[in-house]
């Protein structure tokens, strides 16, 4: 191999040439991370959180780190919450 060799190691190679060694690893892995306990989400805040401040359910849902359906069902429930409220509200002025 003209002057060269190639050495393997396990995770590693490693080839030596005249001029220095090039070393390459695998690339690291992230650490898993342990899954949270669930937390509760009020179906009003979380539909305010999202009439405010995001685009698509799928972001929000990313956020919370919950799924899309999951999100549409916190949405419509705190949207009928808010009606509710809101009509309480209106019937009181």
């Amino acid at each position: 191999m003209n002057g060269a060799s190639l050495l393997v190691c396990v995770g590693r190679i490693t080839h030596k040439k005249p001029l220095g060694i090039i070393t390459l690893t695998k690339a690291k892995t992230k650490p898993e991370r342990k899954k949270q306990p669930m937390k509760t989400i009020e179906p009003i805040k979380f539909f305010e959180d999202w009439w405010n401040n995001y685009l698509t359910v799928g972001k929000i849902a990313e956020h919370y780190g919950i799924t899309q359906e999951r999100a549409i069902e916190l949405i419509n429930k705190g949207r009928i919450e808010w009606n509710r409220t809101a009509a309480r509200q209106k019937g009181n002025q």
